[in-house]
């Protein structure tokens, strides 16, 4: 991702993001780290059609339908005086994920602090794949790189103890 991202690339990682991600970091911005207090425009669950071409005979087809969920949240800024729009779907009937979507795609222009205005945070930390992906790489590799840093440090203590015993001092720390 490039960063800042156009908003097509936001929707579209928020689509796909993890529901669980996407409502914690929602719901910090609702109970008001964040800087918008909206309400749901609309919020709509229904079918589509997912048409694709044939690839030999070019013509359209039916490959079935799909649930879908979209929010769209409005948010006023009497300040500035003017009215901000949030929106965000994804496949499934998911209320939830949609509202608090469409809420960080409000945030992420702020500039304020909050993890939930930083689109940098919310696109990564909300992307299942790349979170489950990341952590699950801890179980293999770290463990050597943990092993030569404890070879490292016992080397260094032990060193320590030598110079320590060298100058005639008998106080040890392990």
């Amino acid at each position: 991702m490039a960063f800042p991202a156009p908003r097509a690339q936001r929707l579209q990682s928020l689509a796909r993001a993890d529901t669980g991600g996407v409502l914690a970091l929602g719901y910090a911005s609702m109970r008001g780290y964040g800087l918008v207090h909206p309400t749901v425009n609309e919020l709509r669950l229904g079918y589509a059609d997912v048409r694709l071409r044939h690839p030999i005979s070019g013509d359209y087809f039916s490959a079935g339908r799909v649930r879908l969920s979209q929010t769209e949240v409005a948010n006023t800024d009497a300040g500035a005086g003017k009215l901000t729009l949030g929106f965000t779907a994804t496949l499934g009937w998911n209320e939830v994920k949609t509202i608090a979507g469409a809420m960080l795609d409000l945030e992420m222009d702020a500039t304020t602090p909050h993890p939930a205005h930083n689109e940098d945070f919310v696109l990564y930390h909300t992307e299942a794949v790349e979170a489950s992906g990341f952590c699950i790489h801890f179980k293999l590799p770290h463990y050597v790189t943990f092993n030569s840093g404890l070879d490292a440090l016992r080397r260094s203590q032990e060193s320590g103890v030598r110079s320590q015993e060298n100058s005639g001092d008998t106080r040890h720390e392990t």
